[in-house]
């Protein structure tokens, strides 16, 4: 029954067959551990029993292209490229390199203004572990005004995250800038990464503003959270993005918010 089950799914999409391989082994055995249920029928088949593996991407914008997408968040309000939601979430994207469900699902009390600190709860993190991100004082402004904007609502985003296409509607905007390669919501993590190493940031610095897992004995040993110099990679990173569309009115400084 299985097999059939995963035979159907991977004649449309069989890198999807493969994932959902992975959640029913891991399903079955969450069942097993807790005495639920037991089932051995798809311990021993692999992705490639059912299905494919997704290829791994190495995709890195150019800098005319992190330009574009800079520039039609800041300035060209052009709801045939971008929608306004977009806009919101891709800043949050490019500006902290997190993960589009962390921002999705954020609250207003993960950030603190005080402490100039955003707290992602381990429920909303891939590793199970809260994330600590600074606020760069240079992006702070633009946080105020749309926290004004949407404080009221659920999410920081402003609007329903079960009605968000995000993942879609963004997976597209490289057609819309002309771009010769297809870029995904996810590209730009590997974007913000590739950037902040090559002008000299350290490596567990940039590791935890990923969200990722420190390695080997660092990760069991080494507790520091590295906020001044995570705080210092944002400032800069910040920086760098206004000064790649040469904007007069600094990020801080925009005021269109309409949430």
């Amino acid at each position: 029954m299985w097999i059939r089950c995963f035979d159907k799914i991977k004649e449309n999409a069989p890198v999807q067959a493969g994932s959902l391989l992975k959640i029913s082994q891991q399903a079955l055995k969450f069942c097993r551990v807790r005495k639920y249920a037991i089932s051995h029928e798809i311990d021993d088949l692999d992705v490639g029993d059912v299905g494919e593996k997704a290829n791994r991407r190495d995709r890195v914008l150019t800098n005319d292209e992190l330009r574009d997408v800079w520039l039609y968040i800041n300035k060209e309000y052009d709801n045939h490229i971008m929608s306004h939601e977009n806009r919101i979430i891709l800043r949050f994207l490019i500006v902290f390199g997190c993960r589009l469900s962390e921002i999705l699902l954020s609250t207003w009390d993960e950030w603190d203004f005080s402490n100039n600190i955003w707290r992602v709860p381990p429920e909303h993190s891939k590793n199970g572990k809260e994330i600590i991100r600074p606020i760069p004082s240079n992006f702070k402004n633009w946080l105020l005004l749309l926290n004004q904007s949407t404080k009221k609502r659920e999410y920081v985003i402003g609007f329903d995250v079960k009605q968000c296409t995000a993942s879609v509607t963004i997976a597209k905007i490289w057609k819309r800038l002309n771009h010769k390669e297809k870029w995904t919501a996810h590209d730009i993590r590997r974007v913000f990464a590739t950037m902040l190493s090559d002008n000299g940031f350290e490596h567990n610095v940039v590791e935890q503003l990923l969200g990722h897992s420190l390695n080997g004995v660092a990760g069991i040993y080494n507790r520091s959270q590295y906020i001044e110099q995570k705080r210092n990679a944002l400032c800069w990173w910040v920086n760098y993005l206004d000064s790649l569309i040469e904007v007069e009115e600094k990020i801080e400084n925009d005021t269109y918010i309409h949430a």
